[in-house]
């Protein structure tokens, strides 16, 4: 039952994904500017966090277990999640959503399947098989299919 409601759970946010990320290619159209898109998402986004954690909303971690947090953790996601939503919000108005978001899912599983083969960044290890090796090569032709014009 728990895994089922986690699917569920990842559904529903790839769906918030999709939404959340046609808004933002619309706004970096209107804007002509993906990075200042990405700058007013996370300025937002904060300050909704922000409001959720001065409520008490969401508990706060230890200062022990904010000393203890590796510097790299604070910083690295974040490079990484403004190179890959201003790729995004670039493109979406360049080919559509469903071109842009199918090669989006399609990296996100080619990597997540091989950071879980490994057990990269202290992830749980989940290997590669014969099934999972044929669900990413159709991945990849989907995105093929999809954005093949005529």
């Amino acid at each position: 039952m728990k895994i089922l409601i986690f699917n569920l759970l990842s559904i529903v946010s790839g769906m918030a994904i999709v939404i959340q990320s046609s808004l933002s290619g619309q706004l970096s159209k209107n804007l002509q500017n993906p990075l200042l898109s990405s700058f007013c998402l996370y300025l937002v986004s904060a300050i909704l966090i922000g409001v959720l954690i001065a409520f008490g909303l969401v508990p706060l971690p230890s200062i022990e277990r904010v000393r203890a947090t590796p510097t790299h953790l604070w910083f690295l996601g974040s490079l990484f999640s403004v190179v890959g939503l201003g790729l995004c919000y670039w493109l979406m108005p360049q080919i559509g959503v469903a071109r842009v978001l199918v090669g989006v899912v399609t990296g996100q599983m080619v990597v997540a399947t091989i950071i879980s083969h490994f057990g990269i960044f202290g992830m749980p290890v989940i290997e590669i098989n014969k099934e999972k090796f044929i669900g990413l090569v159709l991945l990849i032709v989907s995105v093929l299919l999809i954005n093949k014009e005529g």
